[in-house]
């Protein structure tokens, strides 16, 4: 038999067996998602399918700028957002370009896209040309996501409200969420979003890398501002110096703020949300959260302070102990670009070449590096990363994706123009190999922002790379293991944040298995947000699912549901726990 033949023996194999899943689950696929035979190789666990729904559009176009200090964030831009802002049930995408306003894409939930930016209100307002991070949150509590939209070379960052019927107005002023600065001196990047203070709204942390030297004396735009709550709800404040929060700066001409991506998460599973930020020039940090509004750095005695040039944040439980661990990527390369030189200044390894760090949570405020023992160090020039478990088979992988170019001479990155897309698999020990290439999703170059999300909703999660200065590109997943079964939890609360941001999650498949941990995070890390909710794979499993039990943040109520259905998406709501609960 030609190879031909068992390509298409493979389609028909990979048809009959999506037919029989969706028989099975009684999902209805749509349009273009539907269960036709696939022209990808066998093997293949991903297939693209960027043309087939609609979005075509350029990050940005390049351009006349010869300072890297000035214009290098520019190359290192480029966001998406995966959210639903209509309330129709489909997830759709937001993506942030230079040079040019950002483009909402609608799901019309038959496979395809529509940009709906103009009717949404987006190009209502003041111009926003420059957006690069990006984030759906409900800071009001109405039952909608508003949108956070982070700038480079502007004067400030915005914010949308969403009415609930599909319309956003830009009120990033009225709110005091953003605070305009006499020059356009925000490089803004990551968006944290999470309930620091357990007051039941979300509240905001900022990002941003910029040399102080572009603008002497401007202060950092990385902020942390509390949403003011029921007495003002979807408004904030700033607290940054109040919540005892400093972030790292660098000295000499390399002194600047460069704060990638900062996460709020419970790491030492308190109650309370920490911050972790990743970080370039070894300025990543960890702050505990002291539970009263205040927060005191613990970097070194963590031991999370190894890694050079933090990018991408992916915080999820690798190991399967019940603590959640921090994966984050880096720069990875043999050999020096010592001896260049830029703006008659000394360039001699401005980014360190360590790589990638996977450092796990030994309990205790206390991390320790596995980054060699998992595998993980070489992800070249590492960018947006993110926990998955693309085959449903009930252990933690990693995405990430990888890439850098720069159009100036000298930079000693040419090595990195033609990195690919990292697609770790988990052994269940914490243990990865690369397998991107087998699977299908490591033909893209310069990704930035990554988001997954199941798409055609068949219980698999996809993959979505925003390339610099490039295209969308939209990675379905053909369900390799058509057998293996999977939940989707995506908590409601009440008391507690309506997006269920900081709730923890864990799911026992059976009787004597292991549970699996989550935790609800929010916002970008670095310039991707996936969809909302959390998805668990759970291998071969026939019987309902034993336990999934839910922790609110706010209320502290423990949710416990038994013989939950396979192969669905629940929605447990914390009024149901608060009402049992009396």
């Amino acid at each position: 038999m030609g190879l031909k033949s068992r390509k298409e023996m493979g389609a028909v194999k990979r048809f009959l067996a999506c037919r029989a899943l969706v028989a099975l689950t009684a999902l209805v696929a749509l349009g273009s998602f539907a269960c036709t035979p696939s022209d990808a190789p066998p093997g293949e666990s991903f297939e693209e399918i960027t043309e087939r729904t609609g979005i075509n559009y350029t990050q940005f176009k390049g351009y006349d700028c010869f300072d890297p200090v000035i214009c290098g964030p520019d190359f290192m831009a480029g966001g998406v957002a995966a959210g639903d802002y209509d309330g129709d049930g489909n997830t759709d995408l937001l993506v942030t370009r230079l040079n040019d306003y950002p483009i909402l894409y609608r799901n019309r939930g038959d496979g395809t896209f529509e940009d709906r930016s103009k009717e949404a209100g987006l190009l209502d307002g003041p111009a926003l040309a420059r957006s690069n991070g990006a984030a759906w949150a409900d800071l009001d509590n109405k039952g909608c996501p508003d949108l956070i939209i982070t700038a480079l070379h502007d004067k400030r960052n915005y914010l949308f409200a969403n009415d609930c019927h599909g319309k956003l107005t830009e009120v990033g002023v009225q709110r005091g969420f953003a605070h305009p600065r006499e020059e356009e001196s925000v490089y803004g990047f990551g968006i944290a979003v999470g309930d620091y203070d357990r007051d039941g709204f979300l509240d905001i942390l900022t990002g941003e890398w910029r040399y102080d030297a572009i603008y002497p004396g401007a202060p950092s735009n990385a902020r942390l501002l509390r949403n003011l709550g029921k007495a003002n709800p979807g408004h904030f404040e700033d607290r940054t110096e109040q919540a005892g929060i400093t972030i790292s700066t660098t000295g000499g001409w390399l002194a600047g703020h460069f704060a990638f991506s900062p996460v709020f998460t419970d790491l030492d599973r308190d109650g309370y949300q920490d911050i972790y930020i990743g970080a370039d020039f070894n300025r990543g940090q960890l702050l505990w959260n002291n539970g009263d509004g205040t927060f005191t750095d613990a970097t070194h005695e963590a031991k999370v302070d190894s890694d050079e040039n933090g990018m991408g944040v992916a915080i999820a439980d690798y190991d399967g102990d019940g603590r959640p661990d921090i994966f984050v990527s880096s720069i990875y390369q043999t050999g020096s670009a010592c001896g260049d030189r830029i703006l008659d200044r000394e360039f001699c390894a401005l980014w360190g070449e360590s790589g990638n760090r996977l450092y796990r949570n030994e309990g205790g405020r206390v991390f320790s590096d596995w980054t060699d023992r998992a595998g993980v160090r070489d992800g070249a020039w590492g960018w947006g990363s993110m926990p998955l478990d693309y085959q449903n088979r009930g252990v933690v992988d990693i995405a990430q994706t990888a890439g850098q170019f720069w159009p100036y001479q000298g930079m000693g990155a040419d090595r990195f123009h033609g990195d690919t897309t990292r697609l770790w698999r988990n052994d269940g020990k914490a243990k990865f190999k690369d397998v991107a290439a087998e699977a299908g999703v490591a033909p893209t170059r310069k990704g930035k922002g990554l988001a997954t999300l199941d798409l055609d909703k068949d219980g698999f999660e996809d993959i979505v790379v925003a390339e610099n200065s490039g295209r969308l590109r939209i990675f379905r997943n053909l369900a390799a293991e058509p057998g293996n079964r999977w939940l989707a939890v995506k908590p409601i609360g009440s008391r507690s944040n309506h997006d269920g941001i900081g709730a923890v999650v864990t799911v026992t498949a059976g009787k004597g298995d292991a549970a699996q941990y989550r935790e609800v995070l929010g916002g970008s890390q670095f310039l991707g947000q996936s969809e909302k909710g959390l998805h668990f794979g759970l291998g071969k499993s026939n019987a309902p699912v034993a336990e999934v039990a839910i922790e609110w943040p706010t209320s502290g109520c423990r949710q416990v549901l038994n013989d939950v259905a396979l192969n669905t998406t629940i929605e447990p709501k914390e009024s149901d726990c608060l009402a049992l609960a009396g």
